[in-house]
């Protein structure tokens, strides 16, 4: 039996679809990444994704960022024999299936979104059924020192005075750790750009082009690296001459934390 969701979400939760139906397409169409359990659970979800399903900057967004940090969470797990990975607005995100020897995974989200992981996922990893907001999270991980976080389709939808407070509770409590996050540029920002993203509910808030701002904020994060993703599209044959995603807002960043050395 499909599982129906279209009531349960609304606003910023929605948004979850866009990604787990647009990593459902890029590996049907032998694209740049392979997610198939998204194939799976889009064909078990009973949800019109017709809607969102005709945006291709989307599609390329949603394809060139999880490459990028699959590639990050790759070489994260290869340095490290005891990897815990905290997932800030977990979603439907699948990369857990792809990465899970030996990792102790944090799975965080709001209610229904924790539902619909439980379902598909089961109750395997530690769920944290809790906003990002709601920085008693922090007190749900055991960990304090050498995790690696990630915030993938998040930071958009909060205010810069939000955004800020995210980094400065991390940057209390974490020490020598990794932070990967995406970010878009301001041109989005009021802007109805993304087809598959309803502005009115869910509007896009917050912009980036560098994270040495971040690091200017002096929360502990110090800038490892910004990989803009028109760097992704010029080098690979698939995206070559698509000039939508050429803003350096369009990125993946990596930052450390409180690293001692």
């Amino acid at each position: 039996m499909n599982y129906n969701i279209a009531p349960e979400l609304k606003s910023v939760s929605a948004t979850l679809l866009v990604p787990l139906f647009y990593r459902a397409k890029e590996t049907l169409e032998n694209g740049i990444i392979r997610d198939d359990a998204a194939i799976d659970i889009v064909r078990n979800i009973n949800y019109d994704f017709h809607r969102i399903s005709d945006d291709m900057i989307a599609q390329r967004l949603v394809a060139i960022r999880t490459k990028f940090i699959d590639d990050i969470v790759f070489d994260y797990i290869k340095d490290n024999p005891a990897p815990v990975i905290i997932n800030l607005g977990a979603g439907l995100d699948t990369r857990h299936l792809k990465f899970d020897n030996g990792i102790t995974w944090y799975q965080l989200d709001l209610e229904k979104a924790i539902s619909l992981r439980k379902h598909f996922f089961g109750n395997e990893h530690n769920n944290i059924t809790k906003s990002i907001l709601d920085f008693s999270w922090i007190d749900d991980i055991a960990e304090r020192s050498n995790v690696l976080f990630i915030i993938e389709g998040v930071l958009m939808y909060l205010d810069e005075e939000q955004v800020r407070s995210v980094f400065m509770e991390i940057g209390k409590k974490f020490s020598d750790s990794i932070i990967v996050f995406d970010t878009i540029p301001a041109s989005l920002i009021g802007n109805h750009v993304l087809k598959s993203i309803d502005n009115k509910s869910a509007p896009f808030k917050w912009s980036n082009t560098d994270s040495s701002d971040i690091e200017a904020w002096k929360y502990g994060f110090t800038k490892y690296c910004d990989f803009h993703y028109i760097s992704e599209e010029s080098s690979n044959r698939i995206y070559s001459g698509y000039t939508c995603l050429q803003d350096k807002g369009y990125k993946v960043s990596v930052m450390n934390i409180n690293q001692n050395n």
